[in-house]
This record gives C-alpha cells, structure tokens and sequence, in this order.
C-alpha cells in the first residue's frame, strides 16, 4: 500500500547563510553545529494565557543543506492551539537573526505561505511555497534581512498588536514610525532610511544606481524589536512601581539594567566591528552593499536606543562612558544623514 503523499499548507522560511564559506575555513565542526542549532529556534506564543515559550521547536520541520536552511511551520499544527503560524514564525526568526547576529553571523532570507511536503527521513522537500521563499530570497532580499510575502506579512498585521508590531518594518518606515501610523505607508523621513545609507556609499566612490528599492517590502526588524522590548520592560517596571519600595523592585531593575548594558554594548561593538571590515573590503562592492545597509540600520537603532532611554529617563542605568557613546553615534547619525533631530 502507497503513501499518502499530499501537499500541507505552511510557513515556509528560506534562509541563505551570508559568509558560510569563511565560516567553514575559520571555525571547528562543534562551533558550526552549534550555530546550526540556532536555526531550529522558535517562538510560541498562546493567544489565551500570553505566555511565551522559548527553545527547540519539535513541531518544526528543518532542512539543511550547504549554506542554505529552509524551516517549515504547518499552519494546522498552530492555529488548533490558538496561535498564529506567520506571527510565531516571524518572532521565531527575529530571536534567531539576533543570535546569529551575535556569534557574527549575517543572513539573507524570505518568508512565504503556502503549500509544502517535506519528509525529513527521506529528505525529500518541494512545493510553491519553497519555489515562492526560494525566489524572494534571491532576488528581492538584496540585504543581510529576511523579507515576508505579501501573505505573510498580512497575516502578522492581523495578530500583531502595539505591543509587537516594532518586529516588522517597511522599506521606506523609520523604526518608531511603526507605532504612529499602524502599518501605513509614510513619505516623512523616506529618503534617510531609503537611502541614507547610500550616502555612505558614495563617500566610498561607489556607483549608486542600482541600489535604489525597487518596491516596498516588508522584513523582520531584529535589531529595533530587541531593543524596543528591553526598553520598554524597563520602563514598566519603573512606572507601575514608582510608588513601591525600592528594595521590592531592586532585584527586576537590577537584571533589566544588565540586559539592557549588555544590549548596548553588543550594538556598540557590532557597529565597530562592521565599520572596520567595511574599510577593509571597500573594493568588494557586493559585499560592501550588504554591509552599508545593514550598519545603516543598526546605526538608526542605536540612536532610537538612545532618544528612548533618555526621554523615559533610564540613563541612570547605563554607564556614563555608555551614555556617551550613545549621544556620540546619535549626534553623528543626525549630522551623517542630514535630518532634523
């Protein structure tokens, strides 16, 4: 008796290791399987309880192969337990960009919804959602992010809240825009977070030309959506218990002081650290492409990091030398892309 072979309708994210093979050249087997591991992260939320659960996901197909990763939610298995399939996938991804991110690992995907078989004993994968990923990836992505479908993106519209929204982003939206205008389009501030970062380009002597976007997508905003959420856990924390002891909210405090310290110092040095290999491979345009566009980004993070904690008034957190350093980059990023502060 065959199988009964069919078609499921998942989530279905294509990822492209960026640098796979000097990862290859520079680390051991047990560094590698281990960064590896992070692509079989998940996010899941229960839309009854709001809690969040953190770790391998064991409902989660995940294929690997070469420097490519293809990660499979089936829509049935979430949505019966009251979850939304596009919005865990894509708060999934966003904690694994940031942890790759961390282990200095960039990459380039999409995300599509649609129809997939995968068999991961056989490692047998094919279906119009992969070809549709697959296709995205290669020639919409451009830069080190993972852009949505246009499904994919309506669906996170529909789950996502206030709350989450700042996950997302749109080519052409500056990252607390997202919070005024609710997934609208806006032309204010267009022309610094579209092409700020080209600007960078031609102090470079590049040819510009064909940098310039050729439609609005939307992508997974890691680096605002970490920091938008260790921010904004502080500064709740501060509000809903001013009127407490100070001894009854130290501990909470404490630990978010440390997180956030260590968020700013992660963005300070991959921003270091990106601008010194940009300086060392200028005559590689691909790669200095996707390196302009990605330091623009964190460079706008870090910036809202700093006008966000000081206008809820968290600099006491930070270190002065962090604070400064803060105010410096912010002071730059204004002088850098000629906007008004």
């Amino acid at each position: 008796m065959g199988r009964d072979i069919q078609y499921r309708e998942a989530i279905v994210t294509f990822v492209d290791i960026l640098g796979f093979k000097n990862l290859l050249k520079s680390s051991d087997a047990s560094k590698i399987y281990n960064i590896l591991q992070l692509f079989r992260f998940k996010y899941e939320k229960d839309s009854l309880s709001n809690f969040h659960h953190y770790g391998i996901d064991v409902k989660m197909d995940v294929h690997f192969f070469s420097d490519s990763v293809v990660r499979i939610k089936y829509i049935r298995d979430y949505e019966e337990n009251w979850q939304n399939t596009a919005s865990d996938e894509v708060l999934s991804l966003a904690f694994m960009q940031t942890g790759l991110l961390e282990h200095g690992i960039l990459v380039r995907g999409a995300c599509a919804k649609g129809l997939i078989y995968s068999d991961t004993i056989s490692n047998i994968l094919f279906g119009p959602a992969l070809v549709e990923a697959y296709v995205m990836e290669d020639d919409s992505a451009v830069y080190p992010r993972i852009v949505l479908s246009e499904e994919v993106a309506h669906d996170c519209m529909v789950d996502m809240t206030f709350a989450t929204q700042h996950w997302i982003k749109m080519d052409g939206l500056t990252n607390r825009k997202m919070s005024q205008e609710r997934f609208g389009h806006i032309d204010e501030n267009e022309m610094y977070n579209k092409y700020g970062w080209v600007s960078d380009a031609k102090l470079l002597g590049l040819d510009t030309t064909e940098f310039a976007l050729e439609s609005k997508l939307w992508y997974i905003n890691c680096l605002w959506g970490a920091a938008h959420d260790e921010i904004m856990g502080i500064k709740d924390l501060v509000i809903f218990n001013k009127n407490e002891a100070p001894e009854k909210v130290s501990g909470s405090l404490s630990f978010g002081k440390e997180r956030l310290t260590t968020l700013v110092n992660t963005y300070l040095s991959m921003l270091s650290n990106w601008s010194m290999e940009i300086e060392s491979i200028h005559t590689d345009e691909r790669i200095m492409v996707k390196l302009l566009w990605n330091r623009f980004q964190l460079r706008e993070t870090i910036k809202d990091i700093y006008e966000w904690v000081e206008g809820f008034g968290l600099s006491f957190l930070l270190a002065r030398e962090l604070n400064e350093s803060l105010a410096e980059q912010t002071s730059l990023f204004y002088k850098r892309y000629a906007c008004d502060p």
